[in-house]
């Protein structure tokens, strides 16, 4: 984008005159025996003016084209921001959603584990069969396999975030 406006900058500095300031020297003889005797030498200076006045409106075209290449830059560069935010926005709020279900599950599978406990108790007082023993293990297991999976969800969702903010792997 920089670049862009460097260049509208340049055509636009072609409405002005320029001077340049050139200068030769060298030996010019008719006679090679001659060429480098002191009397072949040669030198010239002189200043030159160059000033756009016919044209055919061809400074103000690129002008026009250097500001629309500009103008399309910016608008580029707006579009890439605009998605940047919108990553890390999302990022973020995938962030604080995975929070949010990790403590839930958390105190989900703390209930399963105290469930199992008191169903392990009221089995080894006769109260109830082994079945509701394996049944209230198999529901610890899987709240235990979900808070896992979770968490799993969780830091992939940091490393997006991570990722949106220009974080390097």
């Amino acid at each position: 984008m920089a670049a862009a406006n460097e260049r509208v900058g340049i055509a636009q500095a072609s409405f002005f005159p320029s001077v340049t300031l050139t200068g030769s020297a060298g030996y010019a003889s008719m006679d090679s025996g001659n060429l480098f005797d002191w009397e072949s030498r040669v030198w010239s200076i002189g200043p030159s003016v160059s000033m756009p006045i016919f044209r055919g409106g061809r400074i103000r075209a690129q002008v026009q084209a250097q500001a629309l290449e500009y103008q399309k830059s910016l608008a580029e560069y707006r579009k890439r921001m605009l998605t940047a935010f919108s990553e890390v926005e999302n990022a973020l709020a995938n962030v604080r959603m995975r929070r949010e279900q990790s403590d839930a599950q958390q105190k989900l599978l703390e209930a399963a584990r105290q469930a199992a406990e008191l169903s392990i108790q009221r089995y080894k007082e006769g109260l109830v069969s082994f079945l509701e023993v394996i049944d209230s293990e198999r529901s610890r297991l899987q709240a235990q396999r979900d808070a896992i999976q979770i968490q799993s969800e969780e830091l992939i969702a940091l490393t997006q975030l991570v990722k949106a903010i220009g974080g390097e792997w």
